[in-house]
């Protein structure tokens, strides 16, 4: 019978990884801090031109949310299962964010070069995290048994309830934001709506 520490060898989160959650972190660190902190800078450097300002703060600030459990993963865990939750989102990330880019090509600066740096990190999130996966699953044999806290009660179960209605509200803004956009609190694209609520609400 394998101990804790021969458990923790076989879940150990490899080099690579580290290094490739540690690359995100700083993409959104970077990404976060100009938009929440100068968003009028984004109208005329960024992607593609995001207004009204509040647009850019509320996109950084969905940016810097994600920050805490980046973090968290690079500094903080040392098994695999620690941060292995963190593939689907950054799965459905890339996918998402990839998804409307190609929408509206129309309203991006293909001229400019952040443009392609923000397509080419979408677009190879997937594909990335998914080999990460399965390399992370050729070394994390052991699948420790579940040990759910009583003292939870009924929590998990409303958690998942929640989630799942962020998921629809997320599906329904993706697939038809026009239908959805005249009762935002602010002025918002469908655009803006695909690439800062979705991904915020299906992270959620």
């Amino acid at each position: 019978m394998k101990g804790p520490a021969s458990t923790q060898a076989l879940d150990r989160m490899l080099p690579l990884t580290r290094a490739g959650i540690g690359l995100l972190l700083v993409l959104a660190v970077l990404n976060g801090a100009f938009l929440f902190f100068v968003p009028a800078r984004a109208e005329a450097d960024y992607a593609w031109a995001i207004m009204p300002p509040v647009n850019a703060a509320f996109m950084g600030a969905g940016y810097l949310a994600g920050v805490l459990a980046t973090g968290l993963a690079v500094f903080g865990a040392r098994c695999w299962r620690s941060v292995r939750s963190l593939v689907p989102a950054f799965c459905v990330l890339g996918v998402t964010l990839l998804a409307a880019t190609l929408i509206h090509a129309d309203k991006f600066r293909w001229d400019y070069a952040p443009t392609w740096g923000w397509t080419a990190v979408y677009a190879s999130i997937p594909p990335l995290t998914i080999y990460f996966w399965f390399s992370q699953n050729r070394v994390a044999r052991d699948e420790p048994p579940a040990d759910p806290d009583p003292r939870l009660g009924p929590l998990p179960n409303l958690l998942f309830g929640v989630g799942l209605v962020l998921l629809v509200v997320a599906a329904a803004l993706f697939a038809a934001p026009e239908g959805l956009l005249g009762d935002w609190p602010w002025s918002l694209t469908p655009l803006l709506a695909r690439v800062e609520v979705v991904p915020l609400l299906v992270e959620l």
